[in-house]
């Protein structure tokens, strides 16, 4: 986690202060609204859970934020981009935080398609919903800043995970082309990899079989950090403008790892999976 002075945490928050964050009933949404808000911070918050996010935007007055809760699922891409034009030509659009996603893991082969269809359209094509609808309002003034929660997932190719692999590896890929393409226009893309973390994730998890939720539970058992520690280490990355933000050590590591030999990084992968198996 980067440190920053407060001197420096306080004119990034004066330069964020109309905020859009999507998955914000609960989780690492939630705490990314509550580490950005403050005195004059406006806040769109996006959920399927109202009650989630009447818990929020409480949370958020009583640190003198004003924040507007609309229950709606990322899947209906339709009413989020139209919900983020009216904030934008309301409010305007500083920072648009896409963190809405569901947690689906099992093997490629026997994932049911709509855990596939699943995955792709809330964690991928609700990003893409989410930045199509922000672009327009950040180029014209010719700044705003677009964060994308991904994962490591996104290049680490861990068995037994396809699905949530192939959607983050899509968040990724979006975000370093949108990058490129916005750049003209000082709007600032980062993409979010973390590893896991304790969170509410977990809870709606899909899984094909009791293996794979075994599996994953036992990811999620490991992780020592909670969504608050995630989202403090997001927020005080924010600042940099930088394309990648790896709030834990691990995933840049992984990362480094992976970039420098490729072949190397997945010759690991899969001489380790050949040993899991072969122990079970």
């Amino acid at each position: 986690m980067i440190a920053y002075s407060s001197r420096w945490r306080t004119a990034m928050k004066q330069d964020l202060r109309r905020v859009i964050i999507t998955g914000a009933a609960s989780g690492l949404g939630r705490a990314l609204a509550v580490e950005l808000a403050g005195p004059e911070v406006v806040f769109g918050l996006i959920d399927r859970s109202e009650t989630g996010l009447a818990e929020t935007c409480a949370m958020l007055a009583e640190r003198g934020s004003i924040a507007t809760p609309v229950a709606l699922d990322v899947r209906d891409a339709g009413r989020l981009q139209q919900v983020i034009r009216e904030f934008a030509e309301h409010d305007g659009l500083d920072l648009l935080i896409n963190c809405a996603g569901v947690a689906v893991f099992g093997p490629a082969e026997s994932q049911p398609l709509e855990d596939w269809r699943l995955a792709v359209d809330v964690n991928l094509f609700g990003c893409i919903a989410g930045c199509q609808a922000a672009i327009p309002p950040m180029k014209e003034r010719r700044s705003g800043h677009l964060v994308n929660v991904a994962s490591a997932a996104a290049f680490t190719a861990l068995p037994g995970m396809a699905a949530y692999n192939v959607s983050k590896a899509g968040v990724l890929a979006l975000s370093e082309t949108l990058a490129a393409e916005l750049a003209p226009w000082n709007v600032a893309v980062t993409v979010v990899c973390p590893t896991f973390f304790q969170s509410n994730l977990k809870h709606g998890m899909r899984t094909p079989d009791a293996t794979s939720a075994r599996q994953a539970e036992r990811f999620f058992a490991k992780a020592s950090l909670t969504s608050e520690d995630v989202a403090k280490a997001i927020v005080a990355d924010l600042p940099r403008r930088e394309l990648y933000c790896f709030p834990m050590a691990d995933a840049r590591r992984v990362w480094i790892e992976k970039n420098r030999d490729p072949e190397a990084y997945l010759r690991r992968i899969r001489d380790w999976h050949r040993r899991a198996v072969s122990a079970s």
